[in-house]
């Protein structure tokens, strides 16, 4: 459908049905398939937000098949389309995700940090916890586990505050729960850890 609107000249319809393409592709882990679709998406979107959900969402195809550079290029391409602060947060903490990968910490933990400044007067959020819990795992591999449970802490009264009941959010408890556990185990406080880990499993 979207090469049919393609080819008829209907690019707005054609750069919808792509990134619908796309996102069903990187549903089904056709990552190379996902990444084509979402590069014809964006070359035939004329909406702002179409475009940024495309390389928001292309980006995290990179990122999760192990290309963190083509991932910061894809979020950077992004940073031209965003419309709120929650947005450009959004994009902060896939960076700092993905400079993490890079094992680059303290250009990662710039990224962090601007993206809980970006939250700070917003409702306690998912994303708001995914950040906290992305500076508590880089405190961690960065030999700092006291101040990675402080922030691991925070992640979980944040997402203490949290309504929402979906896949999504649950996967985020669960790596909260996680990464509290370890850190709790490499700071020799077994007992403690042991009902995170219980959590996380559920």
């Amino acid at each position: 459908v979207a090469h049919h609107y393609e080819m008829g000249g209907v690019s707005e319809n054609a750069a919808e049905h792509y990134y619908a393409a796309a996102k069903h592709a990187a549903s089904l882990y056709a990552n190379e398939d996902a990444k084509r679709f979402y590069a014809k998406s964006v070359e035939h979107a004329c909406d702002k937000d179409l475009t940024r959900r495309a390389y928001l969402e292309w980006g995290n195809v990179c990122l999760e098949t192990g290309n963190p550079h083509e991932s910061i290029d894809r979020f950077t391409a992004a940073l031209a389309y965003v419309s709120s602060a929650v947005h450009r947060a959004e994009l902060m903490e896939r960076m700092g995700m993905a400079y993490l990968r890079l094992s680059e910490y303290p250009r990662s933990l710039e990224y962090y940090d601007d993206a809980l400044a970006l939250l700070a007067d917003e409702p306690s959020s998912v994303l708001q916890c995914k950040t906290l819990n992305g500076i508590a795992w880089l405190m961690y591999l960065y030999g700092e586990p006291t101040e990675a449970l402080r922030r691991i802490v925070q992640a979980e009264e944040v997402m203490a505050g949290v309504s929402e009941e979906d896949f999504a959010s649950d996967t985020v408890r669960a790596r909260t729960a996680s990464v509290h556990a370890t850190i709790l185990n490499e700071l020799n406080r077994l007992d403690e850890a042991k009902p995170h880990y219980h959590r996380a499993l559920e």
